[in-house]
């Protein structure tokens, strides 16, 4: 967990500082403590700023939003979890539950959040295909070394004109057993300005 030098704080934060997760469990686990370091961004998706989704985004009531990046003393690049691997959102839990094993990712950045999550996705087993065309990255060298690392560890780079060319399965009736049949499960979350759209067919 990350803990701030406290010797740098502003006394008024410091309250808020020691009573974080990541200072009280240092405090009294230190095993359970390591160094890390954290980047510093220029403020973006702020609450009250650019984080909503855009008004031309068709959704559903069913859509499921995940947030990502609640605590601030913690770089939180991927939708799973925090970068110490402490924090987890329920992310995982929901694909899960809702049988889904393919994951279908667009969005910004694709050397930071995209990358992140595609990695942690691929450690908890998913099908990980990008939609290249469809991200947008930071800086062109980050952007390929991502990429590399990407599809060596399993992931599958593809175009939207993959994902527009693909049969849509017809959903199940209510009263249709899965059981050899076919369900689409399409779950649609936001995490800084990345959307992550998922699907699976069983």
């Amino acid at each position: 967990m990350l803990c701030p030098n406290v010797d740098n704080m502003l006394e008024r934060s410091l309250a808020s500082v020691l009573s974080s997760p990541a200072c009280t469990i240092c405090k009294d686990a230190p095993e359970e403590c390591f160094a890390t370091s954290q980047a510093m961004w220029t403020n973006h998706c702020l609450q009250e700023g650019d984080s909503n989704f855009p008004p031309t985004l068709y959704t559903e009531d069913t859509d499921v939003v995940v947030q990502k990046g609640g605590n601030h003393h913690v770089d939180a690049y991927s939708a799973f979890m925090d970068h110490t691997k402490k924090l987890k959102t329920p992310l995982d839990s929901i694909l899960k539950d809702n049988g889904i094993s393919t994951i279908y990712m667009v969005g910004i950045a694709t050397d930071y959040c995209v990358y992140f999550s595609a990695i942690d996705a691929l450690s908890f087993g998913y099908d990980v295909k990008i939609v290249l065309d469809a991200t947008r990255g930071i800086a062109q060298e980050t952007i390929e070394s991502a990429k590399a690392d990407m599809i060596s560890q399993g992931a599958t780079i593809i175009n939207s004109d993959d994902v527009l060319s693909m049969e849509c399965p017809s959903p199940l009736l209510d009263n249709e057993e899965t059981s050899g049949g076919t369900r689409f499960t399409t779950a649609i979350f936001s995490f800084a300005r990345i959307m992550v759209a998922t699907a699976t067919m069983w």
